[in-house]
């Protein structure tokens, strides 16, 4: 009974260090994937204006986006299953941290539907993804709680995001308005994580 008692407590300590490990990255990445994904919507207070955009074609560019996402996220949750969750959410990240930095330097129409298809693609299977890495690390009886902290992102990211994005929008650095440096410098962390997500 020692040993079942002594193996029990093992495990328990191994999964609350696996938590304290995991969780609270994963609820940081979460947290600047969702700034990432509603930042078009504070930039169109100044874009539209600036580049002459309608609400038509403002509505296009975003509907495009999820074009690529819906069509690409059982693809990639297949890929994050069968290869590696890992690196395939730093590619996630990478690659709609470099779409989005571009996206700040969009001057036409057809410049901004081609950003938000490339960054459709680019995200496509972000949160499968990290459910299927979850999946990996918790136990069915740990996953509801995991996934739960990892869900108090996306409020979490609109008390954070909402006064970033109403900061930048009011700055003008290097002749390049507001709404541009909103997509810059929201696409950097992504990079940035996306690099420390394939070493953590």
């Amino acid at each position: 009974m020692a040993v079942i008692s002594e193996l029990t407590e093992v495990g328990r300590r191994a999964r609350r260090r696996i938590a304290y490990r995991l969780l609270p990255f994963v609820f940081l990445i979460y947290v600047v994937n969702y700034i990432d994904r509603v930042n078009v919507s504070f930039a169109n207070l100044r874009m539209s204006a600036d580049l002459g955009f309608s609400d038509r074609a403002y509505g296009l560019g975003v509907g495009v986006f999820y074009l690529t996402y819906v069509l690409f996220e059982i693809p990639g949750a297949i890929i994050a299953e069968r290869w590696s969750a890992r690196k395939w959410i730093a590619r996630i990240m990478i690659s709609w941290g470099v779409v989005t930095i571009l996206t700040g330097f969009v001057h036409t129409a057809g410049q901004f539907y081609a950003a938000r298809f490339f960054l459709g693609l680019a995200e496509a299977s972000f949160f499968p993804a990290v459910i299927v890495y979850l999946t990996h690390w918790f136990c069915s009886r740990d996953r509801c709680r995991a996934i739960a902290c990892f869900y108090i992102a996306v409020p979490t990211a609109s008390l954070v995001g909402s006064p970033i994005a109403g900061w930048l929008l009011g700055v003008h650095w290097w002749s390049l308005a507001g709404w541009r440096w909103l997509f810059i410098l929201e696409g950097i962390p992504a990079i940035v994580l996306g690099i420390i997500t394939i070493f953590y």
